[in-house]
C-alpha cells in the first residue's frame, strides 16, 4: 500500500474511531502523558467525544490540546493523576465505582464510576455520573438505619420472624420480659407463649399467610418464669415484588390494662347486683332511646314489672309537661354534654305521677362510641312536696294565707314594668288597722290573729279578680289595683274595703267593730315600688292624723313634705356627726314656794342655715329614721357633763327617752356607762317616758327600767292621762312620778269642771301611790293655784321659765328680784 493510500486508510480509521467515540453516551477522552524529567506530571486531551465536550462545556477544538489539570484541578487533589500514571506504568486498568469527586472548588460534588486503560503512552478514560444512584442507595441505607434505630429504641418490642423462627428482636425485649435478644433469635415464638395461646397463635399464623394483619392479647413467658399479658400487632413482611418473606410483630406489656378491665368487669357485676337489689330505680337505654334493662326496684317505686317496660321508650311514662324538657336535654346529651340532675314526673302503674330525681350518664362501647345511656331514678315526691311548701311559705303569710311582703315587692315591680309598657297607671292602697294593739293587749295575740285572718278574708272577698292583695306585716295590708283609668275607681274600692273591714265581729265573746286607715297612691312613669309604697305610707299617715277610719290620697303637698323629711333626715345625720345639737333646760318648781327643784332637758338643733330649731321641726323625722337613738345619746352626754361640772345644780335633770331608744338591746348598759364615765350619781337623772310610746315595748323594757330604778334613777310617766292604759302602767312599771299633760292644765277653771275633776283625781292617785306629781304647761298664776289646791306638788311651764341654755338655780321670787335689780 502506497503512502497516500496508507494515509487515507488511517484517516478513515480515525474518522470511524471518532464516530464510535461520539456514539458513546458516557464521556470518553484520550489523554496523552506530559512528562518532566521522565515523570508524568499532567495529561493533555488528545481526543474527546461529544459527551466529554458537553460535560466540560467546551467544543472539541477547545478541549483537545488542553491540559487536564488546568481544566480539572480537582484531579490532583483526588489523587487521580497518580492513579492514571500507574495505569501507564503498570499497564493495569483503573476500575473505580462510586468515586466521590469535586471537579473544582465552585463545582458541585458528585459520585462517578471511572474506567481507564493504557493505549501506548496514553490512556483511554471513561467516566459515568452515578450521583443519583448513590443518593438513592444512601437513602435506602439511611432509612434502614433509621428504622433499625427506631425498632431498637421504642418501648414496644419488635421482632422479625420467618416461617415461625425469630430472625431479629429489638433490645426492648429485655425491659419487657427480661430476656436478651439472642435468647429468642432462632427460636419459635410459641416457645415463649402460654400454653392456652398456642392454638390462637397458629390461627394468627394462618391469617398472616393469607396477607392479613392480626392483633391479639396473650400471656408471654418472662425470664423469671412468670407470665405477663402482652398485646401483639403482627403483619406480613413483603419484598419488593410483594412476596411474603416473613412477618414483623410488635408487642407491649398490658398487665395494667388487663387488670383494670377485669376490675371494670367485676365493678359492673357489683353494679348490676346493687342495681338489681337497691331501692333506686336504674334502667338502660339503647341508642334508639328504648328500655333494654330495668332494675327490679321499679316495681316498688312505680308498680311496673321490668318486663312491662323493656322495648318501650321512657317518654311514655313522663308527664306531658316534662316531655319538652327531656327532648331538649336529649339533644344536648347526644352532643356530649353532661346533663344536670333533673326532677321529672313518672307515671306509676296506677296512673298517678311521682316526682323522680333523674341522673343520666352515657353508655359507651369498647371503642368509645356512645351506644345508649344509664339512668338512675330516686323518688323525691316527699322532698318535692316539702320544697313546694317552703316555696309557698317564702311568698305567703301563714296566718292569713295571703301573699307576703316579699311577694308584694316583687309583684309590684313586675306590675309597674307592665303598666309602663302598656302606658297604664297602677293604684296602690296601704291598709292599716286602727288601734289593733288594743285588741292584742286586751284579748291576747290569739284573738288578734283571728281578727287579722277575718279581715284578710273580708278584704279578699270584695276585690276584683285582677286586684292583688298581700299582708305587708303586722296589721298592714297592701292592695295593688292594675290599669287605673281615673281616681274614682280607687275611691270606690277604698269605700268597699272600709265597709267590709268595719263589719262587726265577735272574738272570745267580745264584740269588735274594726276600722282601718287607708293611704292611696297612683303610679307615674317615674314610680318605683319603693317610691310608690312611700307615697301610700305618707297618705296613710295623713289619714290617721285626720282621725282614722278613713282613706286619703297622696298629693303633691305630701310629696313636698316627704322630700322635706328626706332632706331633714340627711341633715340630721350630718348634724349628729358634727354635734350641732344643744340642750336647753326648763325649770321644774315646787308649787308651794316656787323653788327650783329640777329641770327637764329639751334638745335644740343649732342648724347652720336655719338657726335654732325646736323639736317639733325635726323630732318626728329622727324617730322615724331611728336617728333618735344617737341624738338621745348626745343629749345624755351633755346633761351628764353639765351635772359633773355643776354639782350644786338644784334637783335632778329629766331626759326624754323614746321607745326606740329603750327597746334597743344594750341601751341600759350604755346609759349606765355614760353616768359612770362622768361620775354622775344616778339619782341626779330622771327618765321621762310617754305612756302611749312605752306600751309598744313594755315587755322588752320592764327589766331594764327596774334595773336603772334600783340604781336610783327616777322614772316619770310623761303626758299622763292621754293614753289608754295609764293606770295599768303605774302597776307594771317602776314609776316614781307622773306628769300631767298640758291639755288638762290648759282646761282648768276656777269653777268645777270635768278637767278639774280628772286633774284632781290624778293628783290623788299620785299621792296615794307616793309618786311625785308634776303638772306641765303652767302658764298662769290661776292655774298654779288650782293645781296646788288639787294636790299637785310640782309645776313646769312658762310661768316659771322658758327653756334656756343655762339652768335656773334660784326660786321664782329670787329670779324676779334679780331681774328687778
Amino acid at each position: 500500500m502506497t503512502g497516500p493510500d496508507l494515509h487515507e486508510q488511517l484517516r478513515a480509521e480515525r474518522a470511524q474511531a471518532r464516530l464510535v467515540l461520539d456514539s458513546l453516551l458516557d464521556p470518553h477522552v484520550i489523554l496523552e502523558t506530559v512528562r518532566v524529567d521522565g515523570r508524568i506530571v499532567d495529561f493533555v486531551y488528545a481526543a474527546a467525544n461529544e459527551a466529554a465536550c458537553l460535560y466540560n462545556g467546551m467544543s472539541q477544538s477547545e478541549l483537545i490540546g488542553s491540559r487536564l489539570l488546568s481544566l480539572l484541578p480537582g484531579h490532583d487533589e483526588a489523587g487521580l493523576i497518580d492513579a492514571y500514571a500507574r495505569v501507564i506504568e503498570t499497564g493495569e486498568p483503573l476500575l473505580i465505582d462510586d468515586l466521590p469527586y469535586q471537579p473544582a472548588i465552585e463545582a458541585t460534588a458528585g459520585w462517578f464510576d471511572v474506567r481507564a486503560v493504557k493505549i501506548g503512552d496514553s490512556i483511554s478514560y471513561t467516566w459515568r455520573d452515578v450521583s443519583e444512584r448513590h443518593r438513592a442507595q444512601e437513602a435506602v441505607a439511611t432509612s434502614e438505619r433509621r428504622y433499625r434505630l427506631l425498632a431498637e429504641n421504642v418501648s414496644d418490642t419488635v421482632m422479625h420472624s420467618d416461617g415461625g423462627l425469630i430472625l431479629w428482636v429489638s433490645p426492648a425485649l429485655t425491659a419487657t420480659l427480661g430476656w436478651q435478644p439472642e435468647d429468642w433469635i432462632g427460636h419459635d415464638f410459641t416457645e415463649f407463649a402460654h400454653p392456652d395461646a398456642i392454638a390462637r397463635l397458629a390461627e394468627m399464623q394462618r391469617a398472616r399467610a393469607e396477607g392479613q394483619a392480626t392483633v391479639t392479647r396473650l400471656r408471654a413467658l418472662a425470664v423469671d418464669g412468670t407470665y405477663h399479658w402482652v398485646e401483639t400487632h403482627a403483619k406480613p413482611y413483603l419484598d419488593d415484588e410483594a412476596q411474603q418473606i416473613g412477618s414483623v410483630t410488635s408487642f407491649r406489656l398490658v398487665d395494667t390494662e388487663v387488670a383494670a378491665e377485669q376490675a371494670i368487669r367485676e365493678s359492673e357485676a357489683r353494679y348490676r347486683l346493687l342495681a338489681e337489689n337497691g331501692s333506686d330505680v336504674v334502667y338502660q337505654l339503647d341508642s334508639g332511646g328504648l328500655f333494654t334493662w330495668v332494675s327490679p326496684a321499679v316495681t316498688e317505686a312505680l308498680g311496673w314489672l321490668p318486663a312491662d317496660l323493656v322495648g318501650r321508650p321512657p317518654i311514655d311514662l313522663l308527664h306531658p309537661e316534662d316531655r319538652d324538657q327531656v327532648y331538649r336535654q336529649r339533644q344536648a346529651f347526644l352532643e356530649g354534654q353532661v346533663l344536670p340532675t333533673l326532677s321529672l314526673r313518672y307515671r306509676n302503674v296506677g296512673g298517678e305521677y311521682r316526682w323522680m330525681s333523674t341522673r343520666t350518664r352515657p353508655l359507651h362501647d369498647d371503642r368509645g362510641a356512645m351506644v345508649g345511656a344509664v339512668v338512675g331514678l330516686r323518688d323525691v315526691t316527699a322532698e318535692r312536696a316539702a320544697q313546694d311548701e317552703l316555696a309557698y311559705r317564702a311568698f305567703h303569710d301563714p296566718l292569713t294565707g295571703l301573699h307576703n311582703r316579699a311577694w308584694v315587692l316583687d309583684m309590684l315591680d313586675a306590675d309597674l314594668r307592665a303598666a309602663e309598657r302598656r302606658g297604664a297607671r297602677l293604684g296602690v292602697m296601704f291598709i292599716d288597722l286602727d288601734n289593733f294593739k288594743v285588741v292584742n293587749d286586751s284579748l291576747g295575740h290569739i284573738a288578734g290573729d283571728d281578727v287579722l285572718a277575718t279581715i284578710a278574708q273580708r278584704v279578699s272577698a270584695v276585690l276584683r279578680p285582677d286586684d292583688r292583695i298581700g299582708r305587708f306585716g303586722g296589721d298592714e295590708f297592701v292592695v295593688v289595683v292594675p290599669d287605673v283609668a281615673e281616681a274614682h275607681e280607687l275611691e270606690v274600692i277604698a269605700e268597699r274595703l272600709s265597709s267590709a273591714i268595719a263589719l262587726e265581729m265577735t272574738v272570745d265573746q267580745h264584740r269588735i267593730v274594726p276600722t282601718a286607715s287607708i293611704g292611696i297612691a297612683v303610679s307615674t312613669p317615674a314610680s318605683t315600688s319603693e317610691s310608690l309604697l312611700r307615697d301610700t305610707d305618707s297618705a296613710l299617715f295623713r289619714a290617721k292624723g285626720a282621725g282614722r277610719a278613713r282613706w286619703h290620697f297622696f298629693d303633691e303637698e305630701m310629696h313636698a313634705q316627704a322630700v322635706s323629711r328626706l332632706t331633714i333626715e340627711d341633715e340630721l345625720r350630718r348634724a349628729i356627726d358634727e354635734h350641732q345639737f344643744v340642750v336647753h333646760y326648763q325649770p321644774i318648781v315646787r308649787l308651794s314656794d316656787t323653788a327650783v327643784v329640777g329641770h327637764e332637758a329639751l334638745v335644740r338643733w343649732n342648724h347652720p342655715t336655719r338657726g335654732l330649731l325646736h323639736p317639733g321641726d325635726f323630732l318626728s323625722v329622727a324617730e322615724d329614721s331611728g336617728l333618735i337613738v344617737d341624738l338621745g345619746h348626745q343629749v345624755l352626754q351633755q346633761v351628764c357633763e353639765l351635772i359633773a361640772t355643776n354639782p350644786d345644780l338644784p334637783g335632778p335633770i329629766s331626759v326624754n327617752k323614746s321607745p326606740l331608744q329603750i327597746a334597743r338591746p344594750g341601751w341600759r348598759d350604755l346609759f349606765v356607762d355614760v353616768l359612770q364615765r362622768h361620775s354622775v350619781d344616778p339619782s341626779r337623772i330622771v327618765i321621762e317616758l310617754t305612756e302611749t310610746a312605752v306600751l309598744d315595748v313594755l315587755e322588752l323594757t320592764r327589766d331594764d327600767l327596774l334595773h336603772v330604778r334600783d340604781l336610783g334613777v327616777g322614772i316619770h310617766m310623761d303626758d299622763f292621762g292621754t293614753g289608754f292604759s295609764s293606770i295599768s302602767l303605774l302597776r307594771d312599771l317602776p314609776v316614781t312620778g307622773i306628769k300631767l299633760d298640758r291639755s288638762f292644765t290648759s282646761l282648768l277653771t276656777v269653777e268645777d269642771s270635768p278637767p278639774n275633776v280628772l286633774a284632781a283625781g290624778l293628783a290623788g292617785l299620785a299621792e296615794g301611790l307616793h309618786l311625785q306629781s308634776i303638772a306641765e304647761g303652767v302658764e298662769t298664776e290661776e292655774q298654779a293655784v288650782i293645781l296646788l289646791a288639787q294636790g299637785w306638788t310640782h309645776g313646769q311651764g312658762w310661768l316659771y321659765g322658758r327653756p334656756e341654755p343655762v339652768p335656773a338655780r334660784a326660786s321664782l321670787p329670787e329670779l324676779a328680784r334679780a331681774s328687778a335689780g
